[in-house]
């Protein structure tokens, strides 16, 4: 899958976007195992959880939840 993102202010958002594609295309798909790289952590721990994230990734957050 290829997705063209524009405007995208930082190499931070950039793999905070590329790790919720990531993982909405896993579960479209429909797998239920997926591996993620250690950097990506910190993305998936905001996914996680369930309150309000207020960082400059909040709307990808919020969409990927």
């Amino acid at each position: 899958m290829s997705v063209l993102n524009e405007n995208i202010p930082t190499a931070f958002v950039a793999k905070a976007l590329a790790c919720v594609q990531g993982l909405q295309l896993d579960l479209d798909l429909g797998l239920s195992v997926v591996e993620v790289e250690r950097d990506a952590l910190s993305i998936v721990k905001k996914l996680q959880r369930g309150e309000e994230d207020r960082s400059k990734i909040c709307a990808y957050i919020k969409d990927g939840q």
